[in-house]
C-alpha cells in the first residue's frame, strides 16, 4: 500500500497515518508541510520508503523510524535539527539516505554504514562534526560536503573514488582486494581498468602512478597515518619523481610503500 500526495498541501503531518498499518510507501515531498515528523510513523512496521524532502519540517528525526523496515529515507531540504539517531538504521535494511540541507548536528552514526545494502548517503549541507568510520568504503555515492567533519574522512573518500575511477571496480570489492597481502604483489597495469590501460600514453604513466600512490595512502587503515588534504593537494600539484622501475613493472605493494621513485614535494609559498 502506497500513499502519494504531490499537490502543494500545508499543515502538519497527520499522526493518524500510523493507523495505516499496511503502508509501505509514503511520499509527501515537495509540499508546504510544517511541524515535526510524527514519532508514530515508527509504528508502520511495513514502511520501507519514506520521502518527505522539500518541505518546511522542523524538529528532530524520530528514533522510532528505525522500528520500521526502512530502505529509502529522504528528508532533505527541510529545517530538521538535532543529531542523527543511530536507531534509524536498526532494521539494517537501509539502501539510500538523504538528509542533506538541514541543520543536523553531532557525529555521524557508524551504524548507517554497517547496513549491508547501503549504497547512497547524502548528509551534505548540515552542521555535522567529528570523524567517520572507515566503513564508508561500502557506499557507492557519498556526499559529506559543507559540514565540519575532520578532514581525515575526506581523504578516505578521495582515495575510494579515485581508485574506483581508475580501476572500474566496485568500492567494496576494491577495499577488500587491497587489504589482502597476497594481492599487493599484483602489478599496477593489471589493476587498472582495461579500457584505461589500453589507451594510456607513456607520458601519462608517471601521473597515473602518482595519483594511485596518493590514493592508496588515503586508504590507510589507521586514520592518523593518512595524509591531510593539504598534503594531497601539495603532492598532486608539485610531486616530481625519477622512476626506479618501468610502469609495467610497478606493483601495488611498491606504490603503497612508495618504493617507486625519489619524491620531491615542496609547498608553495
Amino acid at each position: 500500500m502506497a500513499l502519494y500526495i504531490f499537490h502543494p498541501i500545508a499543515g502538519s503531518i497527520p499522526i493518524q497515518l500510523a493507523n495505516l498499518t499496511q503502508l509501505t510507501r509514503l511520499y509527501l515531498h515537495d509540499n508546504l508541510l510544517t511541524g515535526s515528523i510524527p514519532s508514530t510513523l515508527g509504528h508502520l512496521k511495513k514502511l520501507f520508503d519514506l520521502d518527505l524532502h522539500s518541505n518546511q519540517i522542523t524538529g528532530f528525526i524520530p528514533r522510532g523510524l528505525g522500528n520500521s523496515s526502512l530502505k529509502f529515507l529522504y528528508l532533505s531540504h527541510n529545517s530538521l535539527f538535532g543529531s542523527i539517531p543511530s536507531k534509524i538504521a536498526n532494521s539494517m535494511k537501509l539502501i539510500e539516505v538523504d538528509l542533506s540541507h538541514n541543520n543536523l548536528t553531532g557525529s555521524i552514526p557508524p551504524l548507517i554504514f554497517q547496513c549491508p545494502s547501503i549504497r547512497n548517503v547524502d548528509l551534505s549541507c548540515n552542521l555535522l562534526n567529528g570523524s567517520i568510520t572507515s566503513q564508508i568504503n561500502c557506499v557507492y555515492n557519498l556526499n559529506l560536503s559543507h559540514n565540519f567533519l575532520e578532514e581525515k574522512c575526506d581523504v578516505y573518500s578521495f582515495g575510494v573514488v579515485t581508485l574506483e575511477t581508475l580501476t572500474g571496480r566496485d568500492p567494496r570489492e576494491l577495499i577488500s582486494f587491497l587489504s589482502n597481502s597476497t594481492t599487493q604483489n599484483m602489478l599496477l597495469k593489471d589493476l587498472l581498468d582495461p579500457r584505461l590501460a589500453l589507451s594510456i600514453c607513456q607520458k601519462d604513466t608517471q601521473d597515473i602512478m602518482i595519483v594511485v600512490s596518493i590514493a592508496l595512502a588515503c586508504l590507510c587503515s589507521k586514520p592518523k597515518f593518512r595524509p591531510s588534504m593539504q598534503d594531497v593537494s601539495c603532492e598532486l600539484s608539485n610531486f616530481k619523481m625519477t622512476l626506479l622501475s618501468s610502469f609495467h613493472e610497478i606493483s601495488i605493494h611498491q606504490l603503497m610503500t612508495r618504493e617507486i621513485c625519489h619524491p620531491s614535494c615542496k609547498s608553495q609559498d
